[in-house]
């Protein structure tokens, strides 16, 4: 059987920027992707452009030995306050980021699984007008082949779960 940290890796390896055991404070992941898009608008010449902006999406996959918890989505929550600023590429042509963090566990009982569907991370610069961060979490269960997502996450769990 394929192990998930090279199933993701090799789903992700074409679009983005990967690192394996990543380090972020004293936070360890399995692994770190990264993708950075730049679009710009330009008049006649490219050297004359109008306005540009970036929309950036982050992955981190962290393995639990152990069920999934309550506790792992209070963790979550601290450590995106805490490292967004280590996490965004954050600057003038900055508009959005999405940051996915993914647990890989055996999955919990339904009460876990409906806290983990309803949270929410949002962080907004200067009212949005500087862009915004998004968080969705994901906890896969590569043994069962399936996973649960948040709301953000519905419509990218089929690519993250091993068929």
């Amino acid at each position: 059987m394929q192990e998930y940290k090279a199933f993701l890796r090799e789903g992700l390896e074409r679009y983005f920027d990967i690192r394996e055991d990543y380090e972020l404070g004293n936070h360890n992941f399995e692994l770190y992707a990264s993708f950075n898009q730049r679009n710009a608008k330009y008049m006649l010449l490219k050297n004359v452009e109008i306005y540009a902006f970036n929309n950036n999406e982050y992955v981190f996959l962290k393995k639990l030995d152990r069920t999934f918890e309550m506790e792992d989505l209070k963790w979550l929550r601290v450590f995106l306050d805490e490292n967004l600023k280590n996490i965004v590429e954050y600057d003038k042509e900055h508009m959005s980021s999405v940051v996915t963090v993914i647990f890989e566990a055996p999955m919990p009982d339904e009460k876990i699984q409906k806290q983990l569907s309803k949270f929410k991370y949002y962080k907004s610069f200067s009212f949005g007008l500087k862009g915004w961060v998004n968080a969705k979490v994901m906890l896969i269960d590569p043994v069962s082949r399936n996973g649960i997502t948040n709301k953000l996450g519905k419509g990218d769990l089929d690519r993250f779960v091993m068929n």
